[in-house]
């Protein structure tokens, strides 16, 4: 590596820059096969995929009970039921409520793209199969076609991600170097940075014949068409060396570079007209304040610090190949979030450990286990009907034991019985019976393995969390046992991540109006039109470079949670039917505490509450009894203005022997809520 272990700086040649990154891309592979659950990946694809011909064996049961990636199947189909939707909230003012709102329509809109799901299904799929998943989320300006933008979640194996100098804590936001790997077809490759870099994408060559390390397993099944390849004129293995899809590997490596300009002179940094442009003082120079000099009519100065002079503030972005000495790019990275583009999802994962564990590996044992037992019962049932024999040769033809076969039924041969025995069975037909009890040893593994990898328990409460009636709500939390609850927070963390970092991409990138469509609160579908100035009003005589510091200073005022997920979706039906239970019971609970708890989006803004002269002052009522005041309040003037009122309440008092669930009225044509057994 390059002294001081530091990328070369800024502006240094091709070769030199090419050269580091080159030996970065060897350090992360080297830091990858240190890893222990990278050394499970091959056997845990080849365990996932196709049984292999070429294990067959001749004359014997070739059975196999592909339990684990039952499993696996389970597991993600379950995790991917749950509804993983979030909402974006104000942190500093109720005033930005319906830019907050705009957020999450705009995000509603992206969750329901197919290749949003697609993603995070993959996701799953890596993350219970091999233990880690990547989720690289970054703005494709041709996501639609040429020039048609918008949000891409890329599903990455954990091969095509490794770092360079990991922290301990293995925060992948801190690492030195983030190294995120993308095979791409040479075609596709230099149609892409064509666009960006002409030089950089002729200059570009295969790295390898045959797409790359899954598609490995695939050998053993080519191995066993090999016949049929050589009637087409194919030798056994040319389909790997002579592939008509040769790929490249393009390198996207994000450097937390600490340079400071010390020039003397201010940068300009990022490319030319583009959002993320910015230009960095040199440290010590005078830089203006928010403060204005009253004697002077102009802002007070101070001088550049540490921070005001970093070069890359938003990470070191710089794309390469190791095909070619040429640099695609190299300058600062596009995101205002700042952060490396890049999540990570681990179900079984442990401190000491980068790399999460396999979720179905440890039960591969186990499958080995049940099969070879099927096997041999199988094998005990063959012998059975057709068990193995002694011919006297002296007294039967030589063709007699392959004429005589005892499991066909209405079999003869003609043989001299003078002889003797014809024929003996060396083995008595008791030694090939079945025990019973190894079919509950069976029955024992198959619950073993659901037991230990959580599968069960996953499947049962995506079944069930979609009825919640009478005593189902008990039994769900019951039944939501620690790990269940342990691995839908595992992915709930990432996908909070990435909500984050859209909200910085919808600032950034959503700048012109464009018709979405979303669901909304009663689950159809809804179309709306989208327009820039939703989130950012304009400002008469606002110049460009003014309106987007103004766009990332909003940045900070919303933040993003996922609330509805899994786990959480049962406790909060739970809570929404308390609620409703102290409402119904005359308790002080106001329409905004309600909303917020039954995850209404939109309701509105919070009230103005009362001083002490109760007049209507211009701070915002918090605490539940404010609003509740508030909400009389608006009552009655609703009542002055309008006329009208409420409807006297139905129905009998609620008893509050049970705690409160959904039950059905007039032959399930309603539901109400019930606190009686």
């Amino acid at each position: 590596m390059a002294r001081g272990y530091q990328c070369p700086a800024w502006g240094s040649s091709n070769a030199t820059l090419s050269g580091y990154l080159r030996e970065a891309v060897s350090e992360g592979e080297a830091w990858l096969g240190a890893q222990k659950p990278a050394s499970e990946y091959a056997s845990l694809i080849e365990r996932i995929g196709p049984q292999d011909p070429a294990r067959d064996l001749s004359g014997q049961s070739n059975v196999s009970y592909a339990k684990t990636e039952r499993l696996a199947r389970e597991m993600v189909a379950a995790l991917t039921s749950f509804s993983h939707v979030g909402e974006f909230k104000p942190t500093v003012s109720q005033d930005r409520y319906n830019q907050a709102g705009v957020l999450t329509k705009l995000d509603r809109n992206w969750f329901n793209l197919e290749q949003t799901y697609d993603a995070i299904r993959t996701m799953g799929q890596l993350g219970i199969t091999l233990g880690t998943a990547y989720g690289w989320q970054t703005w494709d300006p041709h996501f639609y076609g040429e020039y048609k933008g918008d949000i891409r979640l890329t599903a990455l194996t954990p091969q095509n991600v490794t770092f360079v100098q990991l922290p301990n804590d293995h925060d992948i936001q801190r690492a030195y170097i983030t190294l995120i790997r993308e095979e791409l077809p040479i075609t596709l490759a230099k149609r892409i940075y064509r666009r960006t870099n002409a030089a950089f994408a002729e200059a570009l060559a295969p790295d390898r014949d045959a797409p790359g390390w899954i598609a490995k397993g695939l050998r053993k099944v080519q191995e066993f068409l090999s016949p049929a390849l050589r009637v087409r004129g194919m030798r056994p293995g040319e389909m790997d060396q002579n592939s008509s899809f040769p790929t490249v590997d393009i390198f996207h490596a994000y450097v937390n570079d600490g340079t400071i300009n010390t020039s003397g002179a201010p940068i300009t940094m990022g490319p030319p007209n583009t959002n993320w442009t910015y230009t960095v003082p040199s440290l010590g120079d005078e830089m203006p304040t928010a403060l204005i000099n009253q004697a002077t009519g102009q802002p007070w100065t101070r001088p550049a610090d540490h921070a005001d002079a970093l070069l890359f503030p938003l990470r070191r972005y710089i794309i390469f190949a190791r095909s070619t000495d040429l640099v695609c790019y190299d300058n600062t990275s596009p995101w205002w979030h700042g952060l490396t583009p890049l999540v990570r999802l681990r179900f079984n994962d442990w401190p000491w450990e980068a790399l999460g564990r396999s979720c179905v590996g440890m039960v591969r044992s186990m499958e080995d286990s049940a099969t070879a037992i099927m096997q041999g019962t199988e094998d005990s049932i063959a012998a059975r009907l057709d068990p193995p024999r002694l011919v006297n040769d002296q007294a039967v033809a030589p063709g007699f034991a392959e004429a005589f076969n005892t499991r066909r039924g209405g079999t003869s041969a003609n043989v001299d019985l003078s002889q003797g025995d014809v024929l003996k069975f060396p083995v008595p037909a008791e030694y090939y019976d079945v025990p019973t009890w190894i079919h509950d040893y069976l029955k024992w593994l198959d619950d073993r393995m659901e037991y230990l990898t959580g599968a069960r328990d996953l499947t049962a409460i995506a079944k069930a969390k979609q009825v919640p009636s009478s005593d189902s709500m008990e039994k769900l939390l019951e039944m939501a046992g620690p790990l269940v609850q342990d691995m839908v927070r595992a992915i709930v963390m990432p996908l909070q991540q990435l909500g984050e970092m859209r909200k910085s991409d919808y600032f950034q990138f959503y700048t012109y109006e464009r018709l979405l469509q979303t669901i909304n609160d009663v689950g159809e579908d809804e179309d709306w039109l989208f327009q820039p100035e939703q989130l950012v009003g304009r400002i008469e005589g606002e110049a460009l470079p003014q309106r987007r510091q103004r766009q990332r200073r909003l940045l900070g005022e919303f933040t993003y949670r996922v609330t509805q997920s899994g786990i959480t979706e049962i406790n909060r039906m739970s809570t929404k039917l308390f609620f409703e239970q102290l409402r119904s019971k005359g308790f002080p609970i106001d329409w905004w505490t309600i909303a917020k708890v039954a995850q209404l989006p939109n309701f509105g803004a919070l009230p103005k509450k009362l001083d002490k002269d109760g007049n209507v002052s211009d701070e915002e009522a918090h605490s539940i009894l404010e609003r509740y005041f508030a909400q009389l309040r608006l009552q009655a003037e609703a009542q002055e203005k309008y006329g009208g009122g409420q409807p006297p309440a139905k129905g009998r008092p609620p008893s509050g022997h049970a705690s409160p669930h959904i039950v059905s009225k007039d032959r399930g044509t309603r539901t109400t809520t019930a606190t009686s057994r």
